[in-house]
This record gives C-alpha cells, sequence and structure tokens, in this order.
C-alpha cells in the first residue's frame, strides 16, 4: 500500500470517527428521540464505499486520461445506485426513524463526498 493510499484510509478513518462522535452527541444531548440503533452503520457502509471507490478511481488515473472521465463517471453512477440500494433497504426495514436515517445519510454523504472529490483531485494534480 503506497504512503498517499494510507494517508486517505488514515484521514478518511479520522472523518467517519468525528462524523460518528458528533452524530452521537447530537442524538444524546439534542434530540435524543430521534436516535436510530442503526446509526453506526452508517459511518462504515461509506467509509466501505468511500475506500472501494477510491481504490478504483486510483488504478483508473494510471492509464489513458480521456478514458478516466469515464471510469469516473461510471464509479459515480454505481456509487449513487449502491447509496439508493441501502438507502431502500433501510427505509423498508425501519420505517419509524425515516426523517433522522435521512438527514444524517446526507450530512455523511457530503463529507465523505467533499473528502473523496477533494483527495482524487489532489492526486491528479500531484500526478500531473
Amino acid at each position: 500500500m503506497t504512503e498517499p493510499v494510507r494517508k486517505f484510509l488514515f484521514r478518511l478513518l479520522m472523518l467517519g470517527l468525528i462524523l460518528t462522535c458528533l452524530g452521537y452527541a447530537f442524538f444524546n444531548f439534542v434530540l435524543p428521540e430521534s436516535y436510530f440503533s442503526l446509526f453506526p452503520v452508517l459511518p462504515v457502509f461509506l467509509f466501505i464505499v468511500t475506500v472501494a471507490v477510491h481504490l478504483y478511481l486510483i488504478r483508473a488515473s494510471k492509464g489513458d486520461a480521456r478514458k478516466f472521465v469515464i471510469k469516473y463517471l461510471g464509479a459515480m453512477g454505481l456509487k449513487i445506485l449502491i447509496y439508493l440500494a441501502f438507502i431502500m433497504i433501510f427505509l423498508a426495514v425501519d420505517t419509524a426513524n425515516t426523517i433522522s436515517f435521512i438527514l444524517s445519510f446526507l450530512v455523511m454523504y457530503a463529507a465523505f463526498t467533499v473528502f473523496e472529490v477533494m483527495s482524487i483531485l489532489n492526486t491528479l494534480k500531484n500526478k500531473s
């Protein structure tokens, strides 16, 4: 495993831990009635998907630059489909916590996506 990948994994793990702690604090002190038991699954799931996509994009960036754009868009499309399937499964299983789940997912999704895009742009910038 290369040093940039190790740094990415460490920083992503820290982001996930910070978001998890903030989520727990929010649900314990601000809206304790909105906590849902599957909350810890969110950062773990987003972490796994983000790592898989990032590693794929790192490999894809080593090839033809024109093909990278297609691979990037394909990876983002697949990631969205995976996230939609996850949301649908959760909502089918737990209908009582829909709002808190959706809001938690959106906040974490935005944070993980911004982090991933910044990391990919940094990797591509350092490559050229």
